[in-house]
């Protein structure tokens, strides 16, 4: 049997990404994580998923609260200024937030909206800004 019998002539071909199709690291908004000691981490926001949990390995932005698990809420976006956040620890754990989503349910909030994470030292913040929110801040120069 020849090659060209037995390889189907519709196979798809590979086609570089339409014009259409937005760039992974384009900034959607970004995180604002407010630690119970007044500490701030702060993420840009790209269609790339952002975790946050107790793990150093797995999650993007870390809560030093062993009330959390390793990957504890995972924040998506497709939209500017859009945010869908995603509930992930298990039933039996205290709720999540006021707010949040239970376990494999999301709410979708917007830039400007703030949820807060009740943790066993105290409460994180995590408020959800605008892409162009940060846009005349000067970044640090480290003088």
């Amino acid at each position: 049997m020849a090659l060209s019998e037995r390889v189907p002539h519709n196979i798809p071909t590979r086609r570089s990404a339409s014009p259409d199709v937005p760039d992974s690291s384009e900034t959607l908004g970004h995180v604002l994580v407010i630690h119970p000691n007044g500490e701030e981490s702060l993420a840009v926001m790209t269609f790339r998923p952002l975790s946050l949990g107790s793990s150093e390995q797995l999650a993007d932005v870390v809560l030093g609260d062993e009330g959390f698990q390793p990957i504890h809420v995972r924040i998506t976006s497709d939209h500017i200024n859009e945010f869908r956040v995603h509930g992930l620890a298990g039933p039996s754990l205290r709720p999540l937030a006021t707010n949040v989503p239970q376990p494999d349910q999301f709410t979708i909030v917007n830039a400007g909206d703030e949820i807060n994470l009740p943790g066993l030292h105290g409460d994180y913040r995590i408020r959800f800004l605008a892409a162009d929110a940060l846009a005349d801040v000067e970044p640090s120069t480290g003088d």
